[in-house]
């Protein structure tokens, strides 16, 4: 019976000790891939900078990927690792990760299908809906727009965005709708066969027990899930609320067929969150503090 042993967390936000426990345990088990769904990257006050960010994607990034590959090639044993930028990644970046992804030996999965294992693909998307922050590289509109006036609140729709390596004014016109999350995914969606498909996305589903913050409200992407409602992947993968799993008291959820799995990661915390699963016994999936 084949077997095939993924590691997925995100929002690790530079925190290298946790990237250090992850990549360990990844080591340590044997780990056949690795995915990392979106905010790679420091966010504090002080490294908070498109030139700062990039010396994290140099320095500690590419330095730990290396490091572990080279391991393992040594014991001639393979591990696929993927990811991508989240919302508080600067996209000034994205393409120098992009670059060297192939060089470094990793792949940028956002916006993207990819060959995951034998006839498994592999989806990512960064884009999350409005926010209340000013970051706004990395956020678009959603769904409809009675979902984004109506029923979501507290976002903000003026901030700033990184271009052509600077920082600009950014401002979003509600009633705009071409560019949106749901028409990149309905896009995304066509270049695989669902029941096949891991579908990688920073945001979580709207409604869920994925996407609810202390509040209780919930900030998921209703876009998101329509596209998992639609189309049934095996499996979704989602970051971006740290403290959901501690606020609903689960990690996972049922769309349809689609098994939903929030890694529930927090920067803060000495130790790393994980979803630790089996491509083929995905039902066993579980949550682990690293």
């Amino acid at each position: 019976m084949s077997t095939h042993h993924i590691l997925f967390t995100a929002d690790l936000h530079g925190n290298t000790k946790q990237y250090e426990k992850l990549f360990k345990e990844a080591y340590d088990k044997k780990i056949d891939t690795i995915i990392i769904g979106g905010d790679l990257l420091p966010k504090d006050a002080k490294s908070r900078t498109i030139q700062d960010q990039k010396k994290f994607i140099s320095n500690t990034l590419f330095t730990t990927i290396v490091r572990f590959n080279t391991e393992n090639k040594k014991r001639d044993h393979i591990c696929n690792i993927f990811l991508m930028l989240g919302n508080d990644d600067f996209k000034a970046n994205s393409q120098f990760l992009k670059e060297n992804q192939e060089r470094k030996g990793f792949s940028v999965i956002h916006n993207t299908c990819l060959p995951l294992f034998e006839d498994f693909k592999i989806i990512g998307y960064s884009f999350v809906p409005l926010t209340p922050f000013k970051y706004k590289d990395w956020e678009k509109l959603d769904a409809d727009i009675e979902h984004e006036t109506e029923t979501r609140k507290g976002f903000v729709t003026e901030g700033i965005q990184t271009e052509g390596g600077k920082i600009v004014k950014k401002s979003f016109d509600l009633s705009e709708r071409d560019d949106t999350i749901e028409n990149d995914l309905k896009k995304l969606m066509e270049l695989a066969n669902p029941r096949k498909t891991i579908l990688v996305t920073h945001s979580p589903p709207y409604n869920t027990k994925l996407d609810m913050i202390r509040s209780k409200d919930h900030v998921g992407s209703l876009a998101i899930r329509s596209i998992i409602e639609k189309n049934q992947p095996l499996i979704s993968l989602h970051g971006h609320i740290h403290e959901t799993v501690e606020v609903s008291g689960t990690f996972k959820e049922k769309i349809g067929k689609t098994l939903c799995l929030s890694a529930g990661n927090d920067h803060l915390n000495p130790q790393v969150h994980v979803i630790s699963l089996d491509l083929y016994d995905t039902e066993s999936a579980k949550r682990i503090a690293i």
